[in-house]
C-alpha cells in the first residue's frame, strides 16, 4: 500500500521542522492513539496504540484494536530536509512492516512537508480489513496525525 500528502505549516522555520522529527523523544509522544512507549535509543522506540475501527465491526463487541511498533530513524540528512523512518509491528496477531519518508521544503513565510508511505499489511490483515473499511480507517489516522504534528510542532 503506497500513501502520500503534504502537510503545510505556517510560522516555522525549516530547521526546527526537522530537528523535531530527528528527535524520536518529541515525535512519539504526538502520535495519535498511543498508549505506552518506551525509547530503546536514539533511533529506536516501542510503542503501543490502541484505536478505534469504527462503530460497527465483524464481531460487536470489538471496537478498538491493539497495535505494537518498533519504529527506527533510518535516515536523516540535514542539508537536503529529509527523514526516513522504518517500522514493524504487529495487531491482531499479524505482522506489517513499512517506511515512511519526510521531506521539508522553505516556502514562502511557511515549510510544506512531503511525505509518503510504503506500508505492507500482509495478505491475512488484508482479509481481514475487507470487513472495515480501511480507507476510511487509514484517513481519519492520516488526519489525526498531521493535526497532532501540527499542535506539536507549533508548541516547540
Amino acid at each position: 500500500m503506497e500513501l502520500q500528502g503534504e502537510i503545510d505549516l505556517e510560522r516555522v522555520e525549516s530547521k526546527n521542522v526537522i530537528v523535531f522529527f530527528k528527535d524520536l523523544r518529541r515525535v512519539v509522544p504526538c502520535l495519535p492513539h498511543l498508549t505506552s512507549y518506551n525509547i530503546i535509543d536514539e533511533k529506536t522506540v516501542k510503542a503501543s496504540f490502541k484505536a478505534k475501527i469504527g462503530s460497527i465491526s465483524v464481531l460487536e463487541y470489538v471496537y478498538r484494536i491493539t497495535a505494537d511498533v518498533m519504529i527506527t530513524l533510518d535516515k536523516y540528512d540535514e542539508s537536503k530536509n529529509y527523514i526516513e523512518y522504518s517500522f514493524d509491528g504487529k495487531s491482531a496477531g499479524i505482522n506489517y512492516t513499512g517506511k515512511i519518508f519526510l521531506n521539508v521544503l522553505n516556502t514562502n513565510n511557511s515549510v510544506k512537508i512531503k511525505w509518503s508511505a510504503s506500508v505492507d499489511i500482509g495478505k491475512r490483515l488484508e482479509k481481514l480489513m475487507r470487513f472495515i473499511n480501511i480507507e476510511n480507517l487509514i484517513n481519519d489516522l492520516i488526519n489525526d496525525v498531521i493535526e497532532n504534528f501540527k499542535k506539536c510542532i507549533a508548541s516547540n
